[in-house]
């Protein structure tokens, strides 16, 4: 039988074989270990900036929120305001508006309850109310242009009928003064 050959030098031999095997082993280790960091160092960066990434978004979306925050407390306030405005004007728009039917009840009495006076004979009301306290023509004239420059029909506040009357009323009263003086 052939006994293996221990020998020194094959023994030397069979260790340098495993120690330079072992030697590639441990440098292909260490190249795929640093391969692996090197991964890994590219990956922490890309977290990193993920990160910084997020954390810019995170403060733009706080400040977002916030700046959205003041807007609707601003149009809260707005809209309080103009609530408060609206119920003023719609108070003083129903104070009007009674006043104005009572002042329609109280000259529906007076073309009632009208007689004219000094024997000046005078169809409708409006004329009358128009010119009452006037003594003479000078003042008849002055308060006539006045009157039509109020209820003119091509004013705002004109009327037709209105102006009618105050015609009547004033070719009436001329005519009266006219024979009185």
């Amino acid at each position: 039988m052939d006994q293996p050959n221990y020998s020194t030098e094959n023994i030397k031999e069979a260790v340098n074989k495993w120690l330079f095997q072992d030697a590639i082993d441990i440098e292909k280790d260490r190249e795929e270990l640093r391969a692996e960091n090197l991964r890994l160092r590219e990956e922490r960066d890309r977290l990193e900036e993920e990160k910084r990434c997020l954390e810019a978004d995170k403060r733009q979306l706080n400040l977002d929120r916030q700046e959205l925050a003041k807007r609707i407390e601003l149009e809260t306030q707005r809209h309080a305001r103009e609530k408060e405005l609206f119920e003023m004007k719609w108070k003083i728009l129903e104070e009007e508006l009674v006043k104005l039917s009572k002042e329609k009840v109280d000259l529906e009495i007076l073309k009632e309850n009208y007689t004219p006076k000094q024997g000046i004979i005078v169809e409708g009301i409006y004329g009358s109310m128009m010119f009452k306290g006037v003594t003479n023509e000078l003042e008849l004239k002055k308060r006539y242009k006045d009157l039509m420059k109020i209820y003119h029909p091509d004013n705002v506040a004109g009327d037709d009928s209105v102006v009618q009357e105050i015609n009547k009323e004033y070719d009436a009263l001329k005519t009266e003064f006219r024979a009185r003086y």
